[in-house]
């Protein structure tokens, strides 16, 4: 569980997340939902494990207009996955019944990891270079 504490950092954070669990969906629909709302914070997500049955589907994504949370477009994939895009995050927010969550590039849509994995290869492999030359 992390805290944000609004009056240390100076201001709301722009987006929420919450994971669903049965002692606090009612919660994360209810209270926390408007109290993110009254805090202005801009997108508000909600990931249920259980694939839905605790939010009613495995993605909720919402973003706030003039005080009150919309609905994002949820897209149930041909493959089975449910997929949101957030356009304050540039990024893809992604459920399927094998993988559970996870981050996409809206570009190339591989998983953030992956992505993120090759960018350190990449890196490492141009400072060993680097480093070779400068030996020579």
């Amino acid at each position: 569980m992390a805290n944000f504490w609004v009056w240390r950092v100076g201001k709301a954070p722009d987006f929420a997340m919450e994971m669903a669990s049965p002692s606090a969906a009612a919660n994360d629909m209810g209270i926390k939902r408007h109290l993110y709302a009254r805090f202005e914070i801009p997108e508000y997500r909600r990931f249920d494990t259980t694939g839905g049955e605790l939010y009613g589907q495995p993605i909720t994504s919402e973003r706030l207009v003039v005080c009150v949370y919309e609905p994002y477009k949820v897209r149930a994939e041909a493959d089975g996955s449910v997929t949101s895009y957030s356009e304050l995050l540039d990024l893809i927010f992604s459920w399927d019944k094998a993988g559970g969550f996870d981050l996409l590039d809206p570009v190339t849509r591989r998983t953030i990891d992956k992505v993120m994995l090759e960018w350190a290869a990449r890196l490492v492999a141009e400072v060993r270079a680097s480093e070779e030359r400068e030996a020579r």
